[in-house]
């Protein structure tokens, strides 16, 4: 993690038992309440990169409209900048928590907005808040090609931080028979597609079933 302007570095940010160093201040952008980071991935290539980043979601940001995820992107070496939809970056709602989220940014030229030359990866902005960051890892998307096809270069760093929590729940169940339908129900016809519910079965183990055809 590379940062080409003033930083504070501060001990022990965080709740409880979970506390550790963190970038806690970046220089202001022309938005007054803004502050920016550059992760850093040393190449000089057009990539699909994934960006994996430890922030701390402080109870002080409740309420506020505390946004942090990345703003822009090199997309060539002769100045030109891409931006990353600002709708996708993560809404902070002061839970008290380290969060870890992982971003996928689309052709990225790793040589950087506002770094030296080959010492760049995508930019990271915070907005109406000073959010603390403890660490940042960039990967490269090379899942399509070999010897690295089908995989993922941050695996244990998801875009949505929720997905390994009881927010959708558990599990999902659907028994047609006994009229259960948690979380899981039958689509509803449209075009050619009719989705009837029937009988199906032996006659000793007769069920109620959705036929799966066109």
């Amino acid at each position: 993690m590379v940062m080409n302007h003033t930083v504070t570095f501060a001990e022990s940010v965080g709740a409880g038992g979970d506390k550790t160093v963190a970038v806690v201040r970046m220089r202001p952008t022309s938005i007054s309440a803004s502050r920016t980071i550059i992760l850093v991935c040393r190449a000089t290539i057009l990539a699909t990169v994934k960006v994996c980043v430890d922030f701390y979601d402080d109870p002080a940001f409740a309420g506020l409209n505390v946004t942090f995820g990345p703003e822009a992107y090199a997309t060539d070496d002769k100045g030109g900048v891409g931006f990353y939809p600002e709708a996708n970056r993560q809404l902070l709602e002061g839970s008290g928590q380290w969060i870890r989220r992982s971003c996928g940014v689309a052709a990225v030229n790793l040589k950087g907005v506002n770094a030296d030359a080959y010492t760049a990866g995508p930019r990271f902005i915070s907005v109406n808040g000073q959010v603390a960051v403890s660490r940042g890892r960039v990967g490269r998307d090379a899942s399509r090609q070999p010897p690295l096809a089908g995989q993922d270069p941050l695996a244990a760093c998801y875009e949505d931080p929720t997905i390994c929590t009881d927010k959708y729940g558990n599990f999902v169940e659907l028994d047609l028979g006994k009229e259960i339908r948690n979380g899981l129900d039958v689509g509803s016809s449209s075009g050619d597609q009719e989705m009837i519910v029937a009988e199906a079965g032996p006659v000793n183990d007769r069920r109620q079933a959705v036929p799966c055809a066109r």
